[in-house]
């Protein structure tokens, strides 16, 4: 079950910046309300309808005005800045999958949270075009907006069905996003709102490529670039042979080519001077994930950071561009 969490979490490295009907930062920012729902209105429809007679409006008429009072009622109760509930999976005592709770219509599921997707989308039925067309309004908290559609999902949750992907453009639409796996809930913090309280919390540098977050540490005392990939469960190094007491396994990649895998686990110095012992997924080569590496990042990745790494508490400050992890 862990070996197929390593291939779910590697399928969505790198996709690319598709963008829905409304960007991520409007999402967050000062256009929230007008990116919560994908009924466009028209400047000054809302005040010709008003001063309509009843007998003057037709049908389309009608519908235009329920359109507008749907968008007006989502905006008047989307929250950004509200808590966002997770649901998260551990495994061996360490986090290692989180789901955010969605609905789509009627349709109640969740979205996996995978930074190794640069942006949230709807999971579409197997075989639909990956082009990123709209794949419809999903809610997500308070707030429902429309989203690109991709034919990928991830395991269900909570015995309900997976409904899309929850990616790296709902942390950097923040100026802090801060996670409380404990507790089960996502803080977004904007520049109109209070600092969160991270003082004292283990600071790593980040790096932003496009969409994607990296971080530079330290394994078993090699320097070493990883992509931050929330889709991973643990570190994935790449180039590594099995050590004593790794167990061996096996793997597919997004392609179906089977994989060698080393589970165990590797001292990891992450924040300066704080070194923990943290389990690792060695792979010797990983073809299909080296030529996204490549493509995408000019070749200096040597893996993935994933949820293990991040521990219990931990934030990204967008701001000052650091990973905050507590103590």
């Amino acid at each position: 079950m862990v070996r197929a969490r390593v291939a779910v979490g590697v399928l969505r490295l790198g996709v690319l910046g598709l963008v829905g009907a409304c960007g991520a930062v409007s999402f967050l920012g000062v256009g929230a309300a007008a990116c919560t729902s994908s009924v466009t209105v028209t400047p000054g429809a809302v005040d010709d309808d008003a001063s309509a007679t009843p007998d003057a409006r037709g049908p389309d008429d009608v519908a235009d005005a329920g359109a507008v009072d749907a968008a007006d009622a989502a905006a008047k109760t989307c929250d950004p800045t509200a808590p966002v509930t997770l649901w998260v999976d551990e495994t061996s005592g360490y986090p290692s999958r989180i789901y955010v709770p969605a609905s789509i219509g009627q349709k109640k599921g969740s979205f996996l949270f995978d930074m190794g997707s640069e942006t949230t989308f709807v999971a579409t039925p197997e075989g639909s075009p990956d082009n990123g067309g709209d794949g419809g309004a999903a809610t997500i908290g308070t707030c429902t907006q429309s989203y690109v559609g991709r034919p990928y999902h991830s395991e269900d949750a909570h015995g309900l069905p997976n409904l899309g992907t929850y990616g790296t453009d709902q942390v950097l639409a923040a100026r802090d996003a801060r996670f409380d796996l404990e507790a089960g809930v996502l803080d977004r913090f904007l520049s109109t709102t209070p600092d969160p309280v991270t003082a004292g919390w283990n600071a790593t540098a980040l790096e932003r490529i496009n969409g994607s977050l990296l971080v530079r540490i330290m394994l078993d005392g090699v320097a070493v670039r990883l992509l931050v990939d929330t889709g991973n469960p643990d570190i994935l190094w790449l180039g590594q042979q099995m050590k004593p007491g790794d167990v061996e396994t096996e793997t597919a990649d997004a392609l179906g080519n089977v994989l060698k895998v080393y589970q165990g686990t590797v001292m990891a110095t992450i924040s300066p001077g704080k070194t923990e012992t943290l389990p690792v997924s060695r792979m010797p080569s990983f073809p299909y994930l080296e030529q996204r590496v490549k493509d995408e990042f000019g070749g200096d990745v040597q893996g993935l950071f994933g949820v293990a790494a991040l521990g219990s508490h931990f934030a990204f400050d967008t701001t000052k561009m650091v990973l905050l992890r507590k103590p």
